[in-house]
């Protein structure tokens, strides 16, 4: 229960309520659906003070800033893509730059997480592979709009809305109004708000 705990809700369990979750999937015959409704429903879960806590893995981050720019395409349509950046032959080494082997955990229990993604070297890798992502789904021959910066509708892109897309709480660090789009999602993949959740 605790690493139930620990992978949604934040680094420091409340044992009374890891407690309770523990008995109850032994009274509903270990039922792992049970289990999973109680915590996804239960306060801690959707509590704002747990928002932001946890540090998100390099496959969270990354499919995470890729998935808006991907959104609604056909399978053929992501891979032509993706296969347009430079990033695509490199990603599982940038996983791996990141911390996070693919399919090659450290141990069977596979990655301590948590705290443990960060650190002075795949800190750097993080946020340069965030960056290039971002910018490389965003201008790489689209014709329509910035997927990463919505239209309100007015004919200009909305200053909150990239905020919504990539960011699990406000940005640690002011970004003046006064960006344009372009220079304020950047600054949002730099802010250090895009690596938790």
């Amino acid at each position: 229960m605790r690493k139930l705990w620990l992978e949604f809700i934040s680094l420091e369990p409340e044992e009374r309520v890891v407690e309770q979750w523990a008995k109850q999937f032994r009274n509903n015959d270990y039922s792992v659906d049970t289990l999973l409704r109680t915590v996804f429903k239960s306060a801690q879960f959707r509590s704002s003070q747990n928002r932001g806590g946890l540090i998100k893995s390099p496959v969270e981050l990354y499919v995470g800033l890729m998935r808006p720019a991907l959104d609604g395409m056909t399978h053929a349509q992501v891979t032509d893509r993706v296969s347009k950046l430079r990033a695509y032959t490199r990603l599982p080494k940038l996983f791996e730059y990141a911390g996070q082997n693919l399919f090659d955990p450290p141990s069977v229990e596979g990655w301590p997480g948590g705290l443990e993604w960060i650190d002075s070297r795949t800190l750097l890798s993080r946020e340069h592979t965030a960056r290039n992502l971002v910018m490389g789904l965003s201008t790489s021959g689209r014709t329509d709009a910035n997927p990463y910066l919505p239209d309100s509708g007015q004919g200009k892109s909305d200053r909150v809305a990239p905020m919504a897309y990539l960011n699990a709480i406000d940005p640690i660090a002011g970004i003046p109004q006064s960006y344009t789009q372009q220079r304020r999602l950047l600054e949002l993949i730099r802010d250090p708000a895009v690596h938790v959740k």
